[in-house]
């Protein structure tokens, strides 16, 4: 059976490697896990995969064979600037789990010889209508999805879905002069009933995949203030669906009783994202900025596809910028489209086993990126492994400032998600001593406002008090802010 990993990679090698190169990378590596001379856990597996390097790198037919079709499956692509960071240069083979950090900065590169071209839109807008909407909100609303559509330009399309307690499509696949014409059908809405997101985004999914072109970007954006109940894992079922489907969906969550992580879930299993509207007034500037961006996308669909070897668990993903997002940690991990010179920051946290003795590299993951190029229409993969020397002899040192920035801000994002958990289950005066410990951290920061903000929601927790929820997606939305900050730039 072929291994899932580079070959090269498994030897320490580059792929211009000489033949004695090859013969010395596997003479050195035999004699340390070979199993008659290595009994640590692990240590066989890596032996024969290391074999089985060798056997094909070692024959000049079988790796010449090996090449073609290393190239052919992973084709240069000129079109990302790539780089990984690590917060240790190299780890100790520990005989007890430990943690490393990995930033994986990308970078959309498009020459400034050539134009800024607009990607055409595919557009679903999911408005929620249901009661709690009504007046300013509403209104708002209505506002707002017509200046989105004096945005669009030929060759977009928009749809405009309703939705309480059951669906409506108000307009289906129109272009820009047609919705022009039927402004006055967006001014008519009104509200009704109570709030079931399954029905608004099964029928906007519905409506994009009716108006799909190939070289569109494909878009749902849910707009809505309030829970569902009982329709949470038919979403989660149609948002992985909608992502197996190239269709991306952005959550907006205004005020503050909608449910959060469920929306964070939708949007993340697509490589979208999940928005929190504090004034209703600020929906606008959001969803311009969104759909700005959608328009001037390079590369779509982009992910990562890996295989996880035995001795590493990825524990988390999240991506940092442009937009905030937790991501799934099973492969592949979407990404989410990236506009022409913009920069995703991907901060990926693993758990790595017992190392078994002997060995000088350690393995994280091995994959591609793939993505789809707009401009160009063609899919393209780039081979990506992500490895981290192994030292007896490795001390510990400060990770690099971009990752150590990262992490200061991400601690204080679990903080609160840990006090908030407490607070879930009834243990109070944990939860208690978590906010406070955040408020002293935020307040060390010079994050002024947000620390007092938390410092009263931990002075509620102490009196038992029923909180506020808007509070509550403040604080949450408030230390996700600090992750997409341009300090960690």
């Amino acid at each position: 059976m072929p291994s899932p990993f580079d070959l090269y990679e498994l030897l320490g090698l580059s792929p211009s490697a000489t033949p004695e190169q090859i013969q010395q990378a596997y003479r050195a590596a035999a004699r340390k896990l070979h199993p008659d001379v290595n009994t640590t856990p692990g240590a066989t597996e890596f032996f024969l995969q290391i074999q089985e390097a060798y056997e094909v790198l070692s024959h000049p037919e079988r790796r010449r064979l090996y090449d073609q079709q290393r190239i052919k499956a992973h084709p240069s692509i000129p079109h990302l600037d790539i780089d990984l960071q690590f917060s240790r240069r190299a780890i100790a083979p520990l005989d007890e789990p430990q943690i490393l950090y990995t930033l994986l900065i990308i970078k959309a590169l498009q020459p400034s010889t050539q134009p800024r071209l607009s990607s055409p839109l595919n557009l679903a807008l999911a408005l929620d209508t249901s009661t709690s909407m009504n007046g300013k909100r509403l209104n708002i609303v209505k506002a707002t999805a017509l200046e989105l559509i004096h945005q669009l330009q030929p060759g977009d399309t928009l749809s405009l879905i309703t939705f309480n307690d059951r669906a409506e499509v108000v307009l289906s696949g129109l272009g820009p002069a047609e919705l022009r014409r039927a402004e006055n059908k967006i001014l008519s809405l009104m509200t009704s009933g109570g709030t079931e997101i399954f029905q608004g985004l099964k029928t906007a999914f519905e409506e994009v995949r009716a108006h799909a072109a190939g070289h569109s970007i494909h878009h749902i954006v849910l707009i809505t203030d309030g829970h569902t109940y009982g329709d949470e894992e038919k979403c989660l079922r149609l948002a992985k669906t909608a992502s197996g489907r190239k269709i991306g969906i952005t959550c907006l969550g205004i005020g503050g009783k909608w449910n959060d992580k469920l929306l964070d879930q939708i949007a993340s299993l697509t490589g979208g994202a999940c928005l929190y509207v504090y004034h209703p007034e600020d929906m606008r500037d959001l969803l311009t900025r969104k759909i700005r961006n959608l328009k001037q996308t390079l590369v779509k669909d982009l992910q990562f596809s890996f295989n996880e070897p035995p001795h590493v668990r990825l524990k988390h993903a999240y991506r940092l910028t442009p937009e905030f997002a937790p991501l799934e940690s099973d492969s592949p991990l979407l990404f989410g489209p990236l506009a022409a010179n913009t920069t995703q920051r991907i901060l990926l946290e693993f758990q790595i086993k017992p190392l078994p003795a002997g060995i000088n590299k350690c393995l994280l993951l091995d994959g591609e990126l793939s993505y789809h190029h707009t401009r160009e229409g063609t899919v393209y993969t780039h081979p990506l492994a992500l490895t981290v020397d192994v030292n007896p002899e490795a001390v510990a040192s400060a990770p690099p400032p971009a990752i150590a920035k990262a992490l200061a801000s991400l601690n204080l994002y679990r903080m609160q998600e840990d006090a908030y958990d407490a607070l879930e289950e009834g243990r109070y005066n944990e939860a208690r001593e978590k906010l406070k410990n955040l408020s002293t951290r935020l307040l060390a920061q010079g994050k002024v406002d947000l620390a007092n903000m938390v410092a009263s929601e931990a002075a509620r927790v102490e009196t038992g008090r029923s909180g506020d929820e808007n509070v509550t997606k403040q604080i949450r939305f408030g230390t996700r802010a600090l992750l997409t900050s341009g300090d960690l730039e």
